[in-house]
């Protein structure tokens, strides 16, 4: 698509809107060395990704302080699972299950597709989509709806739990490894089954996002880019535990995925 031509969707949405779009988001749609990337085909064909029709014209309904209750969705598949476990009637468990999806697609889906823009599809019938109007404007959320539960919250930074921005949101996507000095941090993983070694390339993926998070020293870019073991990184490299909030030799460091924080 021309530049001209592109800046002309641009505005015609910012006239939907009624306002400009957030300011980092406009400025990736705009950048033509973005044109063959995800989120950029997201904007430019939405027919192709929605589950209903995207409303420009509205809010976006949701925020930290104004979060989904699925509440009467559990209460419908408590009915259903009543009806098909207790009852053995297959045709009220079909009719309780219609009901229920009517119900979510008015009361969530609809409402969740107003003032948004998609930016992936995460797979499992989730997708991460841009807060372009309302009271969480410029946030990235993220959902997974089926008829007897949803879940409509934000992608959250690490450790801070902040609402990541668009620019935060493809960072993180890209570089979603971190490093920690000490195992004790990382309860919440199964086993520690999800952390990898520091020459895999998760590894290198969580270096080279300390590096870029200027909370890694001893190291360059090309460096990182060719550690096939941990002998390939030089002792002096430092890295910023943002656990305890002090230095550790990266040779130390665990690699877990920053999701799980």
């Amino acid at each position: 698509m021309s530049q001209p031509m592109l800046l002309a969707q641009v505005e015609q949405v910012e006239a939907q809107l009624g306002q400009p779009l957030p300011a980092d988001y406009r400025a990736f749609l705009l950048d033509d060395a973005n044109e063959d990337a995800g989120e950029w085909g997201f904007f430019i064909a939405p027919e192709d990704f929605l589950y209903c029709e995207l409303d420009w014209t509205k809010d976006f309904p949701f925020s930290l302080e104004h979060p989904v209750d699925d509440s009467p969705l559990r209460e419908f598949y408590k009915r259903a699972v009543h009806a098909e476990k207790v009852e053995h009637d297959s045709n009220k468990y079909n009719a309780l299950y219609d009901e229920s999806f009517d119900y979510m697609v008015e009361n969530f889906l609809k409402p969740m597709e107003r003032g948004i823009v998609y930016v992936a599809d995460n797979g499992c019938c989730m997708y991460s989509f841009l807060v372009l109007r309302g009271e969480a404007a410029g946030q990235v959320w993220w959902c997974e709806v089926d008829a007897f539960s949803v879940t409509i919250e934000p992608h959250f930074r690490p450790f801070t739990n902040e609402p990541l921005s668009f620019t935060e949101w493809q960072f993180f996507d890209k570089y979603r490894y971190r490093l920690t000095a000490a195992r004790e941090n990382l309860r919440n993983l199964w086993e520690y089954s999800w952390t990898y070694p520091l020459e895999s390339k998760e590894g290198r993926s969580a270096i080279m996002a300390m590096l870029i998070e200027e909370k890694l020293t001893g190291m360059t870019k090309e460096e990182i880019e060719k550690v096939t073991c941990v002998d390939d990184i030089p002792e002096s490299a430092m890295f910023l535990d943002q656990f305890s909030d002090e230095w550790h030799p990266v040779r130390n460091g665990i690699v877990f995925p920053a999701s799980t924080m």
